[in-house]
């Protein structure tokens, strides 16, 4: 059995961008190489608008720089996690996350 929400996935930061703004998921999980925006970019304009500035968002990267980190933390991200990791580690988490 899986735990937790299903979880839709978008190839590109447009794409995903735009989802969240029509579909006000509970938590989002933005890489920070995606093409067109960057999970950091798509992060800035979550918390720029109205309707999902709170949203919790968990940044997950394969570049664990502190500058990354940094830029995640800046951009409001409530978890940055880096690759590589379990599916056990991304449900704790998501049950980290701030409310």
């Amino acid at each position: 059995m899986r735990e937790g929400p299903d979880v839709p996935v978008h190839s590109d930061g447009t794409d995903a961008d735009r989802a969240a703004e029509d579909t006000s998921p509970d938590v989002i999980r933005p890489d920070v190489m995606l093409p067109d925006k960057s999970g950091c970019d798509i992060l800035r304009e979550i918390r720029s608008g109205q309707r999902i500035a709170r949203l919790p968002v968990m940044i997950l990267t394969a570049r664990g720089q502190g500058r990354d980190r940094a830029e995640a933390e800046e951009a409001g991200a409530g978890l940055f996690m880096t690759k590589p990791f379990s599916n056990a580690d991304i449900v704790a988490g998501v049950r980290r996350l701030p409310e």
